[in-house]
């Protein structure tokens, strides 16, 4: 597209606050994946310091916070917590390809490897002759050791694929992998000849094992796509991170019904995002966004938003992170790139709600409940199966979550349209004595939904089929789920859990009706979840023992508490006979047991035989017959 020079002027008016992901070592997911999938690797070097970069004039500028915490959360920096640390950037002489560092979203991106920053800026080498904007903008990095002071290490990508003037490179985000390798998606701007004076933008991926070295692979997103929201023109990455097996770009769309609005892409690989994408917020073209997340704590993470010279902070969960929150900090001045250099986070845990014993797995967590506090009520979430959940309309289509990453529910006879909607979740996890106290369905409604409550039914279905759809389902109208457009919505409680296995739901209109509306699902950042609270009771075991000693059978009782099974003894002999929480008798063999006994004499060491009864009021003491000394 032309960039005409007052919006070029306005452009530069414009700081894209490109936040980037922070160290973490052991990322929470749903699945409770560890990965160490941030933008830092740290070495033992200068932490608890937020590091900020911003165009400031025809340079950037570095500004430093220090590091605070409530809990385990890191505090967004306050306005007035900002320090200036003057120029990391300047412009390169007369002739150098970043002889103009302005005009583009930059400074784009900070990714930390091996304790060196790496500072990746867009430069032009000079002004156009059609309209006086950047020429020939470049992707370049610069090095620090300290995050303040940087030296140049040149152009590391270029895109001119017709030698025109106003291609090149507008935007980038990046990553630093869990293998080690720095990825990079970047605008590529693309003029189409030689002469032409507009432009697209498709959004490319390119790797580095080092950070200065990329290899180029490709598009990744084209602007032609018009199953990409915001298609059509220019499309702009502003950040990207990895939270387990998902891959997310942020990135700007100008194109249909789009106007520098803030959207997410996210798929399974580097290279394949372009399946899921979604508007995270329309904001105007007075707006330069941006939304590669800071980690904040486990589960929540930052974003910032800029307009003109004011900055807007605000977070999101992590297992969410299209769901932004209102502004939780404003600053008074453009923020640029911004990293936070903190030691990494610790993996994902779970505490034990009575005692604080801490365990990497929730399965840990049960069998500590299940053997030390039975009858404790445990809160657990569980996200749906994406392919084995999705829509059906009767008689026609069967349509996985992933498809559309949604689920449609409608009932209008009139069409022959009856779309009704399944959700499975795996709950092997949860023991299969557990007893449920209650349970609801949360799901976030799309912008067309309705506002309907919806009925729930218990039914499983087992595998998504065709045959799902009218099968008789275990309980109807278990719960009512209301809706609402872009929130939050939980269904009334109940308590049909399938423990065993797969709980599986139906959900529908309850009545006919001239509406239509879906959820979020599939690989949607923001899918169905299934809230459980239940409790592990105490159980018991019985075994048979027969003790050692008088051969008695006796009937020993263990406790699912282990900490309430103690050492048990015969009651008829005295003998140990293992650890429970009761020993009672079920037979005793006639009286009395003798058993013989050889003893050396202490006084004498002549050698002794001695019979012992197993009824104790018979052994008295015996003395040694040769030397009259006590024998036992």
């Amino acid at each position: 597209m032309i960039l005409p020079q007052n919006c070029m002027k306005k452009s530069l008016l414009l700081a894209l606050a490109v936040l980037i992901l922070v160290a973490f070592s052991g990322c929470i997911n749903h699945n409770g994946d560890n990965n160490n999938n941030g933008n830092n690797e740290n070495n033992g070097d200068m932490m608890d310091t937020w590091f900020a970069y911003f165009q400031s004039g025809n340079s950037i500028r570095v500004r430093t916070a220090p590091v605070t915490r409530t809990g385990g959360e890191i505090n967004v920096p306050r306005d007035a917590d900002w320090t200036d640390r003057g120029v990391a950037i300047s412009p390169g002489g007369s002739g150098s390809w970043d002889v103009r560092l302005t005009g583009a979203l930059s400074p784009c991106t900070v990714v930390k490897k091996n304790g060196t920053f790496f500072l990746y800026y867009i430069g032009a080498d000079g002004n156009r002759k059609s309209d006086g904007g950047p020429r020939h903008r470049a992707l370049g990095v610069a090095t620090s050791p300290d995050g303040l002071h940087f030296t140049k290490r040149g152009r590391i990508l270029t895109y001119l694929p017709h030698n025109n003037e106003e291609e090149g490179i507008f935007s980038a985000g990046a990553f630093l992998d869990i293998n080690g390798e720095i990825v990079m998606y970047y605008s590529a701007l693309d003029a189409g000849s030689a002469t032409s004076t507009t432009v697209d933008s498709d959004i490319r991926l390119a790797v580095s094992s080092n950070g200065l070295n990329f290899s180029d692979k490709g598009d990744v997103i084209s602007h032609a796509n018009s199953k990409i929201w915001g298609y059509g023109d220019e499309l702009f990455p502003v950040g990207a991170f990895r939270e387990g097996s998902t891959y997310y770009v942020y990135y700007i769309a100008k194109g249909y019904g789009a106007n520098w609005d803030l959207a997410l892409a996210w798929g399974p690989a580097r290279n394949n995002i372009a399946g899921n994408t979604k508007q995270i917020l329309e904001v105007g073209s007075d707006y330069a966004k941006s939304g590669c997340p800071v980690r904040l704590s486990a589960d929540k993470i930052a974003v910032s938003i800029c307009r003109n010279t004011i900055t807007q902070i605000r977070t999101a969960p992590i297992t969410s992170p299209s769901s932004l929150s209102s502004p939780v900090q404003i600053y008074s001045t453009r923020t640029g790139g911004v990293y936070l250099d903190v030691a990494p986070f610790p993996p994902p845990t779970y505490p034990c709600p009575v005692c604080g014993t801490i365990f990497t797995s929730r399965a840990d967590l049960n069998g500590h409940i299940v053997s030390e506090h039975p009858g404790q009520v445990i809160e657990a979430v569980f996200y749906h199966e994406k392919d084995n959940s999705g829509w059906i309309t009767k008689g026609l289509d069967v349509v996985l979550s992933t498809v559309h990453n949604d689920i449609r529910i409608r009932n209008k006879p009139a069409y022959n349209i009856d779309n009704r909607g399944f959700l499975s979740f795996d709950m092997s996890t949860i023991p299969d004595n557990a007893i449920i106290k209650s349970a609801y369905i949360k799901v976030m409604g799309v912008t067309k939904y309705s506002g309907w409550h919806l009925v729930v039914d218990y039914s499983l279905y087992g595998a998504f089929g065709a045959h799902a759809w009218g099968r008789t389902p275990e309980a109807s109208n278990i719960a009512s789920l209301p809706t609402g457009p872009n929130v939050w919505t939980q269904s009334s409680p109940f308590t049909q859990v399938n423990k065993r296995g797969k709980s599986q739901y139906r959900i529908h209109e309850p009545t006919a009706s001239t509406g239509f509306g879906n959820f979020y699902a599939g690989n949607s950042p923001s899918s169905p979840e299934l809230h459980v609270s239940y409790m592990i009771p105490e159980t018991f075991t019985e075994t048979t023992v027969t003790c050692p000693i008088c051969s008695s059978t006796l009937k020993l009782r263990v406790s699912s508490a282990e900490s309430k099974n103690i050492a048990q003894i015969c009651p008829i002999c005295g003998e140990a006979v293992g650890t429970g929480y009761t020993v009672a008798i079920i037979t005793e063999l006639p009286w009395p047991i003798y058993t013989e006994k050889s003893i050396i004499c202490p006084q004498c060491s002549s050698e002794l035989e001695l019979t012992i009864s197993s009824k104790p009021e018979e052994n008295i003491a015996q003395v040694c017959p040769v030397c009259g000394a006590p024998a036992d």
